[in-house]
């Protein structure tokens, strides 16, 4: 098929909007998770990681899902996810540990629905 033979460089002239986007999101999610790693102590990154997750909150107050799903990726990365005392610091904060919770369940929520309806295509 010619349309297939056209390579990635085609792709960014048709979709540029597209890939703004998708450029936006990784941009976000890889600053979200630098802002945790670069800070030395464990308590300064508990503090950074419970301050994204209330920015989270107030995005998804605001519909603004995008932004819910760039910040708690950036939380989610492996890096950041190894860091084990800091997620019991974070933790410790049982109203911040619920409302992460609850913000990695709409994640995890959206991405099913996708799944959902790329099978029914």
């Amino acid at each position: 098929d010619a349309q297939e033979s056209r390579g990635l460089g085609d792709v960014y002239k048709r979709q540029p909007n597209i890939l703004a986007m998708i450029k936006q999101f990784n941009d976000v999610s890889n600053w979200v998770a630098t802002q945790v790693l670069k800070e030395d102590k464990l308590k300064k990154r508990v503090k950074v990681i419970t301050h994204f997750v209330q920015i989270a909150e107030s995005c998804k107050q605001l519909n603004n899902l995008n932004a819910v799903l760039e910040i708690i990726s950036g939380l989610c990365q492996g890096s950041v996810d190894r860091l084990k005392h800091t997620w019991a610091g974070v933790h410790k904060l049982a109203n911040v540990k619920q409302s992460f919770e609850l913000l990695k369940a709409c994640l995890l929520y959206t991405s099913d629905a996708a799944d959902e309806e790329d099978s029914v295509d």
